[in-house]
């Protein structure tokens, strides 16, 4: 049972009062009794049971909130051994929960007011969660009888008679609900299924990567089907008219050495495929065991699963051509999950935090002054002063530009128009609201040259609207304001002019780029081999060094421990202005090393040290006194600006250039 996750059912013998954990999620505790592991007469203590920890990041009443007698029915609950002790774990946006009442024969999920049932991830788009169950009728039924029970062990307790004992198989049973595993399609999986998010598949390999991780190999596969609730694949091997119909499988350990044997256009039977939710929001399979099975087309009459397979995959061909051309658009005849081109002027545009790495997308918002009934994205809910005109609802659409997409969205000029290609729309998660989708590695927003013809027809849209809306002089100010200061932005990012650390400090454009010349003069840790990071992926908060694997998430697998590199450094220019900025790892100095503990890895550390020694290497014989500061070079350097979630600013090393 240890570090697997179950359904419970059970009756509420403690819980606390919620707070707030180090991570700034709300937390709190409960135990769980049944006949499994009760002691009738245990007058002394009614607070006994097995304990749950749950967790949640964002709504407090999305933790459950029954009290003492409740019967609680429970699934997707990590069971973990720590420090000898077994207990589980409700983690965000995977435990689900609701309360049975017998007395009314209804479940309850206390009072949530304002807050929403089910939000989805990725910013709508990925997986759709709730943390509210609907408890199948066995389930119920199993809740009334426990019900039952929970009274006549008070009553029994009460008048104290008897000889104590113990009912039912012993402590270490703790009653849980599962189901065999099944065999689904991509678009049947999900996490709310009864086999706690582990399935079996057949499928057909389309690409496999070497992940950085030496244990981690990432694996993509279809059975063509789709699932909305999966990232959209958008690298440059994938078709476009294939992209929804993707899985990524992430291999590890003994998965991780079949999955670099197998080809592209191979089918094989997967067992035992876990679901889980990544970081960006959406669905990914992860697999641990070589429960792989290639299969032949020869094999079809015994294997119904590949003989279905491949004719949805004969279905798919005649039906989808590869990437011909795609029709243009008004945004307000566009029809969802269709891809399309269209002209629109750029409204706002926010770029993601190292846009180049593309591992966050970032957003532009268009109009072409069209209004489409399902978008009902409102300018006025974005935070801070953007200038938009009035009367806009409707017709404004959000944009996620994902991979490599991200970093074209410095370029864009707020203010001026583009023709953006291969567009798609795509319903969120949760309240069905359209948002655009913009993937890959071509060039897919272009500017529009004045002659173009639906550039005409687009400024002759924006005329008739503006009359119609009487625009405020003020507000086409600030327009025209923040469309110079986009450019002179771009313009400070890009241009090749070198700044001095003064004018660093003091530019209050952020996220921004700038190439500097100047000495290292000093860096922290001391010690190079201490530069590297445990953190865990789980709450991602970093680990302490006294420690192998994080405490708070009982991590006793060591499941969500990772590494990152990052030091500091004291940077003086030839004015003798300093500046303190990390080298992070995002930083191109470290890319293709492996991430690990370099402490423990001789051969990882020498090329940790090798790779920063142009840099630090100076500093090394300053301290040792072979060299004074005067003969430290000067470097070219490209510093990356941005703010931090508190609003404070930022500084890290974007590149080495080499000596100045």
């Amino acid at each position: 049972m240890p570090s697997s996750r179950v359904n419970f059912i059970g009756v509420v013998t403690y819980i606390t009062s919620p707070s707030k954990a180090l991570t700034g999620d709300w937390k709190c505790r409960l135990n769980l009794g049944d006949p499994s592991n009760t002691i009738v007469e245990n007058f002394s203590n009614n607070e006994a049971g097995f304990s749950i920890n749950f967790f949640t990041k964002k709504y407090l009443q999305w933790l459950p909130c029954p009290k003492q007698g409740d019967i609680l029915i429970l699934h997707d609950i990590k069971v973990v051994r720590w420090q000898g002790t077994i207990s589980g774990v409700g983690y965000p946006d995977r435990f689900r929960w609701a309360i049975y009442l017998p007395d009314k024969g209804d479940v309850y999920y206390g009072q949530l007011g304002n807050v929403p049932e089910s939000e989805g991830a990725a910013d709508g788009l990925g997986y759709a969660y709730s943390p509210f169950l609907q408890p199948s009728a066995s389930e119920i039924k199993y809740a009334l009888n426990l019900s039952d029970w929970w009274r006549s062990v008070l009553k029994k307790r009460k008048d104290a008679m008897g000889e104590v004992q113990q009912i039912g198989g012993g402590v270490n049973q703790f009653s849980s609900l599962s189901t065999k595993r099944q065999h689904q399609l991509i678009c049947e999986v999900s996490l709310d299924s009864s086999s706690h998010g582990y399935f079996d598949c057949t499928v057909e390999v389309l690409h496999g990567w070497a992940n950085s991780n030496p244990n981690v190999y990432s694996l993509y596969v279809t059975d063509y089907t789709r699932n909305a609730q999966t990232r959209p694949c958008t690298s440059q091997w994938c078709s476009v008219s294939l992209q929804d119909y993707v899985l990524q499988i992430e291999m590890w350990d003994a998965a991780a050495n079949i999955g670099e044997t197998m080809r592209a256009g191979e089918f094989y039977h997967i067992q035992n495929v876990r679901l889980q939710v990544r970081k960006s929001g959406y669905l990914e399979g992860k697999l641990n065991e070589n429960k792989i099975r290639l299969l032949s087309e020869h094999e079809t009459a015994s294997n119904h699963h590949l003989q279905a397979l491949l004719d949805r995959k004969e279905a798919w061909t005649k039906t989808h051509d590869s990437d011909g051309g795609f029709e243009h658009q008004l945004i307000r005849d566009v029809v969802a999950d269709k891809f399309f081109n269209c002209s629109v002027e750029i409204l706002h545009v926010e770029l993601a935090l190292d846009a180049e790495k593309g591992d966050l997308p970032s957003y532009i918002y268009v109009t072409d002054y069209t209004k489409h009934s399902d978008i009902s994205f409102n300018p006025g809910d974005l935070k801070g002063s953007i200038p938009w005109p009035d009367n806009l609802e409707g017709r404004v659409v959000k944009i996620a530009m994902l991979g490599k997409q991200a970093a074209m969205a410095k370029y864009v000029v707020v203010g001026s128009y583009y023709l953006i290609k291969k567009l798609r729309l795509k319903y969120t998660t949760v309240g069905r609201e359209l948002r655009g989708w913009l993937g890959g590695g071509e060039k897919l927003i272009c500017q529009l040259r004045a002659d173009n013809v639906e550039l005409q027809s687009l400024l002759q849209r924006k005329k008739e609207w503006n009359s119609i809306n009487e625009i405020n002089p003020r507000t086409e100010e600030r327009s025209q304001e923040s469309k110079m200061l986009r450019i002179k932005q771009s313009v400070s990012t890009f241009d090749r002019h070198f700044s001095s650390i003064k004018e660093v400090n003091a530019c209050p454009i952020s996220p921004n780029k700038f190439r500097v010349v100047a000495k290292l003069v000093d860096f922290y840790p001391p010690t190079l081999q201490n530069a590297a990071i445990a953190y865990c992926r789980q709450c991602k908060e970093d680990i302490p060094e006294t420690r192998k694997a994080c405490y708070n998430c009982a991590d006793s697998d060591h499941e969500f421990v990772q590494y990152r590199y990052q030091l500091f450094v004291l940077l003086q220019d030839e004015a003798g202005d300093t500046i303190k900025l990390s080298i992070n790892d995002r930083c191109s100095l470290f890319d293709g090393l492996k991430r690990c503990d370099i402490r423990e890895n001789i051969t990882v550390c020498n090329d940790f040290c090798r790779r920063l020694e142009p840099l630090i290497g100076s500093v090394t014989k300053l301290r040792e006194g072979r060299i004074d500061i005067d003969q430290i070079p000067f470097l070219s350097l490209v510093i990356y600006h941005w703010l931090t979630s508190k609003g404070q600013q930022a500084y890290s090393l974007a590149d080495f250039e080499g000596v100045f």
